[in-house]
């Protein structure tokens, strides 16, 4: 199974690059961090892990591994609830400091990334769709099944933090706002249930502009979610809305050197792409949005 054409493979990664180096080279990201008057922290976004050809959200062990290393060796990594407060104002976070994400709740977050988080003790939170945990693949483009409740609750025994991908992964911004809210009371509902363990977080299936409003964010608030998340790309600081979080993107193809300056904030400016990609994306587009 391989992923996207060659020619969009080799645009995307190109442009990536381009993005990344331009801000280092140019000095921007110093420049930020000069002026910045309080810290920047980044919540990264995986979802799948192997080795699929030309697949973005599929990230091979070997580099994520590198990558979690690195987040462990220059202490970076932190924990679902050292963001929480963070963002409240009650802690000080080092900018850069990281939060390690992973979609969907496919069976290689079990089989590949937790023996990485593990061994660096690295902390992750895993956003899963409840109303699929167990099911086989739901579409011909997706290359490896969902994890079963057993599987999930061994992720959570070993300190990985459970949230909700939604119940359905429909876009709550395509529904309306009492859907929205009971999409997050029963995918909450059904993870604690199954899980005996509380769940506070919320990753927006797809998470473009066109998947989420400031409504869809005080329904989730109402449903019982301390902090939700979108596929916006963008930096977090102490005092932001905590039902409206950027996270950042990481994708297969991108070297060491280009995670070193994602994590100091290189990619934040594709914010830029997401919201005009926004304008052309149609439901249709679901399955390649994350």
């Amino acid at each position: 199974m391989s992923g996207i054409s060659k020619s969009r493979w080799l645009l995307k990664k190109a442009a990536r690059r381009a993005l990344s180096f331009s801000m280092s080279a140019s000095g921007a990201l110093a420049l930020r961090r000069s002026l910045a008057r309080d810290a920047r922290v980044r919540v990264l976004t995986y979802h799948r892990f192997g080795e699929i050809p030309r697949d973005p959200f599929c990230l091979s062990r070997r580099d994520f591994e590198a990558q979690v290393r690195f987040l462990a060796e220059r202490r970076r990594a932190i924990g679902l609830e050292d963001l929480r407060r963070f963002v409240a104002g009650e802690i000080e976070l080092a900018p850069g400091s990281a939060l390690v994400t992973i979609d969907d709740g496919y069976l290689s977050t079990l089989s590949e990334a937790l023996p990485v988080l593990r061994d660096h003790a690295v902390p992750a939170v895993a956003f899963v769709t409840a109303s699929r945990v167990g099911k086989p693949p739901s579409t011909r483009s997706e290359p490896e099944r969902y994890m079963t409740w057993d599987e999930v609750g061994r992720l959570a025994e070993a300190g990985i933090a459970t949230g909700a991908h939604g119940y359905d992964h429909e876009s709550l911004g395509r529904m309306s706002v009492d859907a929205a809210r009971e999409q997050g009371v029963r995918a909450r509902e059904l993870l604690e249930s199954r899980l005996g363990a509380k769940v506070q977080s919320f990753a927006y299936p797809f998470g473009t502009r066109a998947d989420f409003s400031a409504a869809t964010g005080r329904a989730l608030a109402d449903a019982g979610y301390a902090l939700v998340f979108t596929s916006q790309h963008g930096s977090i600081r102490a005092g932001l809305d905590p039902h409206e979080l950027p996270r950042v993107k990481v994708e297969n193809g991108d070297s060491l050197r280009q995670f070193v300056r994602l994590c100091d904030g290189a990619m934040d400016a594709w914010r830029v792409v997401d919201v005009g990609l926004s304008r052309f994306q149609t439901p249709a587009d679901s399955e390649s949005r994350g």
